[in-house]
């Protein structure tokens, strides 16, 4: 039982990254040009892994301090992600355009990081107490001549 839990996580990577390419398929772009067909798919594989651990770090850090910040920049990052993959499946299918609603996963995606770093910087500072302390410590510490 304890060697399932620590292989968990690693089997929910691989199995996401595996589900992502198999949905997008990025072979189907081999007879185009070799460079571009070659960066689509690297592209891909990078995306797919993004998004896994993305995915992994959403069910592996909800709680303490950080957790909230934690889950709003991978949620974030997972829509980027995902905004990516669909973009490129939909330009291999050909139903995707420039400005397509399903870019308003980026929107959302850049909307969940600035609310992490707004709670990340609300979370940690300083409180005027301890502000107060500092500039007194501070000045205390000043030779004047």
């Amino acid at each position: 039982m304890k060697h399932l839990i620590t292989l968990t996580p690693l089997a929910i990577f691989f199995t996401v990254t595996a589900v992502s390419l198999a949905a997008v398929n990025p072979f189907k772009l081999i007879g185009v040009d070799p460079l571009e067909a070659s960066m689509d798919f690297t592209y891909t594989i990078l995306d797919s892994i993004l998004l896994s651990l993305a995915i992994l770090n959403l069910l592996l850090f909800r709680r303490g301090i950080l957790g909230r910040v934690w889950v709003l920049i991978s949620g974030g990052v997972a829509l980027g992600m995902l905004l990516d993959l669909l973009s490129l499946q939909g330009f291999m299918e050909s139903w995707y355009y420039w400005g397509h609603p399903v870019e308003i996963l980026a929107v959302w995606g850049f909307t969940l990081a600035a609310l992490a770093a707004n709670l990340y910087a609300e979370t940690f500072r300083p409180s005027e107490q301890e502000m107060s302390d500092y500039a007194l410590s501070r000045s205390r510490k000043i030779k004047r001549y």
